[in-house]
């Protein structure tokens, strides 16, 4: 689902002048088949190594457009149908990983991973009349490294930390401003309680930190009158995630 807000108050568009802006939604959905392949080996009692393959997904998702009080003029340019199609593909990604036991039972683990965001940046918006390119300047693969441990607290407490970061997708000549992705650091910290063999409940907390995003936008995928140029910059992020989980054995 997408929204923008369009001005109706530009001069080429002649009378009536004046209006309020209006707006263009976009709603579409999309099924498709995906896959993932992975092993792991046991070096040692100690020592577990892996690797992990997620496919590409790839959707065309028919959508549809719906304008609301737009100037005439503009609603002319608009799809006669309403329909209009967007081709992408979610990335493909290579996980590798290791984990180390202590003899005092401190879990480490180490991790690497690489996604194919060059791919999501081939995505095109498909209309009647013309098709457009969601990323004009396309996207960057991006790598990611992780590290975590896990450490025992007892006989039925666990506490866990992690460290994580991925390079940014954007490329140097910057992102539409519906995208705005960048370089992101992972902290992320957790408690575990073992009531029994079959019940174990989770306490987690994530932050996400995200470096500044670069927007240039002088084009756009649907072609709308009143929507000018974009550029600035999306300054540094944060989310926080918190989590609660129960693990049950039946």
């Amino acid at each position: 689902d997408a929204t923008m807000a369009v001005a109706n108050d530009a001069v080429y568009y002649g009378p009536p002048a004046n209006l309020p802006d209006g707006a263009v939604t976009l709603d579409g959905s999309s099924w498709a088949p995906a896959g993932q392949v992975g092993m792991q080996y046991r070096a040692s009692d100690r020592l577990q190594v892996g690797a992990a393959w997620t496919s590409p997904v790839t959707h065309s998702a028919a959508s549809n457009v719906a304008a609301r009080a737009v100037h005439p003029v503009l609603g002319m340019v608009l799809p006669a149908d309403g329909d209009v199609t967007l081709d992408l593909t979610i990335p493909q990604q290579l996980l590798l990983g290791a984990a180390w036991r202590t003899p005092r039972g401190t879990l480490l683990t180490a991790g690497a991973s690489w996604q194919d965001w060059s791919s999501l940046g081939e995505a095109t918006l498909r209309l009647p009349s013309q098709a457009s390119p969601m990323f004009p300047a396309g996207l960057n693969d991006t790598w990611g490294a992780s590290l975590g441990l896990r450490q025992p607290v007892g006989r039925t407490w666990d506490v866990t930390t992690g460290l994580g970061y991925e390079s940014s997708p954007a490329p140097s000549a910057g992102v539409p401003a519906y995208f705005p992705v960048g370089e992101q650091w992972r902290i992320a910290a957790g408690v575990e309680r073992t009531f029994s063999d079959d019940l174990r409940l989770r306490l987690m907390l994530s932050v996400l930190e995200q470096g500044d995003t670069k927007v240039v936008q002088t084009t756009h995928p649907v072609p709308l009158p009143g929507i000018g140029p974009l550029t600035g910059t999306y300054e540094n992020s944060r989310a926080y995630m918190l989590g609660v989980a129960a693990d049950f054995a039946l």
